[in-house]
């Protein structure tokens, strides 16, 4: 379900998606294993697809709730709402 569910948004927004299983992989003995596997594979699949301009991790403990949304609207709408455009009112050191 949850495989599928993120297949179906990739195809609704042009987006590739890569599946790796991870839980074959034995690099790591201890019980955060999965934890760090992730990072291995991250890497691995940015190697691969060097040409990306932007990955987004998913494991399969989530589900996208809202499929019309598109990724990159949420991102830039936060970073819009982040970002100092009028650098006369910026102070880097929080003093007034």
């Amino acid at each position: 379900m949850s495989i599928q569910n993120k297949k179906k948004y990739a195809q609704l927004h042009g987006y590739d998606i890569v599946v790796k299983d991870y839980t074959k992989a034995k690099k790591y003995s201890d019980d955060h294993r999965e934890g760090w596997q992730k990072f291995d594979l991250i890497k691995q699949v940015m190697d691969e697809y060097s040409s990306g301009d932007w990955f987004w991790y998913l494991d399969l403990h989530t589900l996208i709730m809202e499929p019309d949304v598109r990724i990159e609207d949420l991102v830039f709408e936060e970073l819009n709402s982040l970002m100092v455009r009028n650098l006369a009112s910026f102070n880097p050191n929080g003093l007034v």
